[in-house]
């Protein structure tokens, strides 16, 4: 079921066709977390056997989680909220597009690839110093923040690790508008990227009368994912009522193997 909370606050912003703010929640992720020396004797990366924007990557990892691990809501606003804090990316689009060379894009109606399409340009606007050029010529519907971000660690064995990073974006404060945040998963098996796969999400919009949101949830133990996809389109046709023009709820089972995520 939609929470009701969440649909009054998107009919909120239709209404203004104002900037959706997410209430900040302070909250406890139940999880076993490590500082950067932990990873790194958890870990051995050899610079003459790791290229070197893999070992780029690895070295950005500060934070370490352990099974069972969920992907929920809390863990995906305190990412959120985490992420803005930071003013620019903490992935390069090198490193992104490292990360992104076997991307299993499998969930349905997913912009997964229109957001990473976003991420390069905003940031090749920031390398050239053009970012305050393009803000200024800014229009309704262009994306105005879109930035990739290290989550963590999540280690599996010995041998086989998911590096979990982020993707933040949101639109101009206008009608049409758009923003969120989406949880990615990289499966390193011997330290060798095996592939890449969507594992959480966070994302809404609208054009009056029109709104939209996806979530996606996931949950990982004993070799196997768990991810939850739900999403909709709605009509707002007045304060109290709403017609539901699309609505999807799909529950996915992953495999984690040594060639990589299997659906």
């Amino acid at each position: 079921m939609i929470n009701n909370a969440l649909i009054f606050s998107l009919l909120i912003i239709v209404l203004s066709c104002s900037e959706s703010k997410k209430d900040d929640k302070i909250e406890v992720i139940k999880q076993t977390v490590a500082k950067k020396d932990s990873i790194k004797n958890q870990t051995i990366v050899q610079k003459d056997t790791i290229n070197p924007i893999q070992l780029s990557v690895f070295n950005k990892i500060d934070t370490l989680f352990s099974l069972p691990f969920s992907i929920d809501s809390i863990f995906i606003d305190i990412v959120q909220t985490n992420n803005y804090k930071i003013d620019t990316s903490t992935l390069s689009t090198d490193e992104v597009i490292f990360l992104t060379t076997s991307l299993k894009d499998d969930l349905p109606n997913s912009n997964l690839d229109i957001y990473l399409k976003d991420f390069y340009k905003l940031d090749s606007l920031i390398k050239e110093n053009k970012y305050d050029e393009y803000i200024e010529q800014i229009d309704i519907g262009m994306m105005m923040y879109c930035n990739a971000y290290i989550t963590g660690e999540l280690n599996l064995s010995d041998t086989t690790k998911i590096v979990l990073w982020s993707l933040s974006f949101s639109t101009y404060e206008a009608c049409p508008f758009s923003y969120g945040t989406i949880i990615l998963g990289t499966l390193f098996y011997k330290n060798n990227l095996t592939n890449t796969i969507q594992l959480g999400e966070a994302t809404g919009g609208g054009d009056a009368p029109i709104y939209w949101e996806t979530l996606v949830y996931s949950s990982i133990e004993n070799q196997q994912i768990k991810t939850q996809y739900t999403s909709y389109v709605a009509e707002m046709v007045d304060e109290n009522n709403n017609d539901y023009i699309e609505y999807k709820d799909t529950t996915y089972q992953i495999k984690i193997t040594n060639n990589g995520f299997q659906f």
